[in-house]
């Protein structure tokens, strides 16, 4: 095989694995913010005393827990097929 083509196929499935990893951990952050109920309180939150995080909102917010919300959706479809694509290309 073309080196170059070794060399993509490695960076691929490092990169997916970082992927996966990354996702996890963001599956747990956000399994957190269900668990303590942020995603309810988010308008009770004062984000002006946020200190280097004011630039958050309620709206910025909302619009990640949406779109957190699709992306599992998504994933979890037909079985967690889309998530065991991405585990066969690094076993």
């Amino acid at each position: 095989m073309d080196p170059q083509d070794l060399n993509y196929l490695s960076n691929l499935t490092t990169d997916i694995q970082a992927f996966i990893q990354a996702w996890q951990e963001v599956e747990d952050r956000f399994q957190e913010a269900f668990d303590r109920d942020i995603d309810a309180r988010l308008e009770t939150l004062n984000f002006a005393e946020a200190g280097d995080l004011s630039y958050l909102s309620e709206e910025k917010l909302s619009a990640a827990f949406t779109a957190y919300q699709a992306i599992v959706t998504v994933m979890n479809a037909a079985g967690r097929l889309n998530w065991s694509r991405f585990y066969g290309v690094i076993k």
